[in-house]
């Protein structure tokens, strides 16, 4: 390798030099390169050495000691459930309830803020984590478990049959969510939910990127995806750097430093971090069903029986990844009627 770098960078001939002179070349690169790599990784050990000082370990025992762990396919995944004795269903359609779907790398504690508000328009609202995500268990991917959009739907089925009392409800999505979200109404309109759920008579789309076209990924999201490299990556990942990443998705905003310190906190729990390359992979279902599948039933859904199925749009202005192109594709592909309520 390093004879093949020399050859082509400098226009070294290996061929006109004595054997001696080829040693003495390739002792010298060898032990620059030592140089180099052990540079770098000194250079990681420093970075990987930094952890946050402001997590919020009160505050996230709080959000945890709210809810519960339920059994889904003898994994654990943590459920808030904000009123379980209040049934919602067509038989009883006074009573609103609201399922939230989370972001990556997030969890359900991002939407801890606003869970007052939902609170205040909703009888019941449920918020879940994710397998792979937040307090939820993070299992490794294999044969039995692919992570992906079909599982995080699947979840959320799940979910709403193990909390009962749920039949009808609104859902509120975002990032990754949107496209669980999207999944859920196509399974609607195709008639592929189980016979026991009436419907999903709301939903709320924000900052995602359900248009994958126009999505803006952030270097690290790109590099997650690439085939043993993310993996690798995903075990390198380093405090800084996430900061970093996560600060360069809203420019001119300023996140609290306590806020991506939870995120990294939660994200790291149980391994969750190794499990990047594999929880990333909801991507690569955005490319593979956004125009076979999503838009086609969304537009049905929107379009056809607007009233039956309202949706509305939320979105933060300052997006760097799904910027607010996406908004204006969506509008111009699909929403006929946006809910003033």
């Amino acid at each position: 390798l390093v004879k093949l770098i020399v050859e082509s960078k400098i226009g070294f001939n290996f061929a006109q030099c004595s054997q001696m002179g080829q040693r003495v070349v390739l002792q010298a690169c060898s032990a620059v390169s030592l140089v180099v790599v052990s540079v770098l990784v000194a250079g990681y050990q420093r970075l990987a050495s930094q952890q946050p000082d402001d997590i919020p370990f009160q505050e996230i025992e709080q959000w945890k000691s709210r809810g519960q762990f339920l059994d889904i396919n003898g994994q654990k995944i943590f459920t808030i459930d904000t009123a379980p004795n209040v049934e919602c269903s067509a038989d009883h359609p006074e009573n609103r309830c609201i399922v939230v779907l989370h972001g990556f790398p997030a969890s359900s504690y991002d939407f801890r803020l606003v869970l007052p508000a939902l609170q205040g328009i909703a009888n019941r609202v449920i918020l879940f984590d994710f397998l792979g995500f937040g307090q939820s268990d993070k299992p490794p991917s294999d044969a039995s478990l692919q992570y992906g959009i079909m599982l995080h739907a699947d979840t959320a089925m799940q979910v709403l049959r193990k909390v009962g009392g749920i039949s009808r409800t609104a859902l509120v999505a975002h990032d990754m969510g949107d496209s669980v979200a999207s999944e859920l109404i196509t399974r609607q309109e195709k008639g592929e939910l189980p016979k026991w759920f009436d419907s999903f008579h709301q939903t709320v789309f924000s900052n995602g990127g359900m248009d994958v076209s126009k999505a803006v990924l952030r270097p690290t999201q790109k590099l997650l995806q690439v085939p043993v490299l993310g993996c690798i990556l995903a075990r390198l990942s380093a405090w800084p750097l996430f900061k970093h990443q996560i600060q360069s998705c809203s420019p001119g905003v300023t996140i609290p430093d306590k806020e991506i310190a939870a995120m990294w906190h939660l994200l790291q729990k149980n391994k969750g971090g190794d499990r990047m390359c594999d929880t990333i992979s909801y991507i690569q279902d955005r490319w593979k069903f956004q125009e076979s599948r999503w838009m086609p039933a969304l537009h049905k859904a929107t379009t056809s029986k607007p009233e039956q199925v309202r949706t509305c749009i939320i979105w933060g202005s300052k997006d760097a990844v799904a910027p607010n192109s996406i908004v204006h594709s969506l509008s111009n592909r699909f929403i006929a009627y946006f809910s003033s309520e």
